[in-house]
């Protein structure tokens, strides 16, 4: 503080000086370069006179001091900070050496937090006209924190027409697992044709660190080994899944195309879902129905006999699902059934098979009867058949000419 005197300058502090008329009774003192030094109480004294006695005024001047810095302790600024979902986590912000003594805001992703989320404590510097506050904002982590940014921002009336503020922010990341995988594009029960094409997708909301996902094929192996060496197999299928932020949170997924055959009937396509964060994988399925018809029809059985005498024919189906009806046909006409059979087929799909047995006509010494064989299935566009020549010989044709009969009958398919 200045020295009293009743001199127009104030010896020893350069940048002090009065001004104003002296007649009018106008006695005003300018500061120049303020510094926190001239915080403090000023007076204006009036000496006494023979009359009157001294009197004066006193106003406070307040140095506005702006903060010198924010932080968040023990964090850098802009930093992730990684936490455990359902722990509770106190996050620390101080703001430093402001006069008057500043406040503090926190935001939540850019919205205003309610205050009385946070614990502001004023306390003194190492300056004695300098404070810094101390706020505490603590927080029960749940995933919807995950990749929210929690900003701490410095309030003071040196920092309200600044061009920018003064705030630091972090980001949590919290760990926490998945969520159950769901599988979309088919649904169990489902009926497929064969031919049809589909898209897979299995997705998976949530998990931090980011969940894996992989797809499991468990199927039959019928590869060169026909029906009866199927086995079953697991293949994993190498998909590559990606990560899709949506309204509802982070997701990771994955596709796999498939076009339905007699291989996908009966399969069952798997999703794993794999995490740091999961003591076992998360999984879930779907089997697939698929229809589809025979791909052939076989006729075995005789191929040469006697006239009148009986012959029997048996005609089978490859799998198919449904089974496929068989029809017999000889020389185009149709003919009942005698006994037809439908059995599972190792893999999927059922096996189809007749027999059919009938006599030869004694009418010609040679003759051939044609046999057909004809399975129709829902998912065929037309019957697929298989076509047997019967060669009918007389005993009397047979007994005189035995190697041109067997010759006849060895060039039969």
């Amino acid at each position: 503080m200045p020295l009293p005197g009743f001199e127009r300058h104030v010896p020893g502090y350069p940048r002090y000086s009065y001004f104003g008329d002296a007649d009018k009774g106008e006695h005003h003192l300018i500061i120049k370069g303020v510094t926190l030094e001239d915080d403090g109480e000023y007076q204006c004294q009036v000496g006494p006179t023979m009359t009157t006695g001294a009197i004066w005024a006193a106003a406070n001047v307040t140095v506005m001091v702006a903060p010198a810095s924010v932080i968040i302790v023990g964090h850098e600024p802009d930093s992730e900070v990684e936490v455990v979902v359902g722990s509770t986590i106190q996050l620390q912000c101080v703001v430093q050496d402001a006069r008057p003594a500043p406040s503090v805001a926190w935001y939540r992703d850019g919205l205003l937090l309610d205050q009385g989320l946070q614990e502001d404590r004023i306390k003194s510097t190492s300056h004695p006209r300098l404070f810094s506050v101390v706020s505490r904002l603590s927080l029960k982590i749940s995933t919807d924190d995950d990749g929210q940014q929690y900003s701490c921002r410095a309030l003071h009336p040196t920092l309200r027409d600044a061009r920018t503020s003064l705030v630091t922010s972090v980001t949590l990341s919290v760990l926490h697992p998945p969520g159950a995988p769901i599988i979309t594009g088919y649904k169990t029960g489902e009926v497929l044709q064969a031919g049809d094409k589909r898209t897979l997708t299995c997705r998976v909301m949530g998990g931090n660190p980011r969940p894996w996902l992989t797809w499991y094929w468990h199927g039959w192996d019928t590869d060169n080994k026909g029906e009866k060496g199927s086995k079953r197999k697991t293949i994993m299928l190498k998909e590559k899944d990606v990560v899709r932020k949506g309204k509802k949170g982070k997701s990771v997924l994955v596709t796999h195309q498939m076009t339905a055959s007699r291989a996908e009937d009966g399969v069952v396509y798997e999703c794993r879902v794999t995490s740091n964060q999961l003591d076992e994988p998360l999984t879930t399925n779907i089997s697939l129905t698929v229809h589809y018809a025979p791909a052939r029809v076989m006729v075995t059985g005789s191929s040469a006999v006697a006239a009148g005498k009986p012959y029997s024919l048996t005609c089978s189906t490859s799998p198919a699902n449904p089974p496929a009806t068989l029809t017999w046909l000889i020389d185009g006409k149709r003919v009942k059934n005698e006994k037809t059979d439908e059995t599972q087929a190792e893999g999927s799909g059922w096996i189809t098979s007749s027999e059919l047995t009938q006599y030869a006509s004694r009418s010609l010494e040679v003759r051939q009867v044609k046999v057909q064989c004809e399975a129709t299935h829902p998912t065929a566009d037309s019957p697929i058949t298989h076509t047997r020549l019967i060669s009918i010989t007389s005993k009397h044709y047979a007994q005189k000419y035995p190697l041109c009969v067997q010759r006849y009958i060895n060039a039969i398919p």
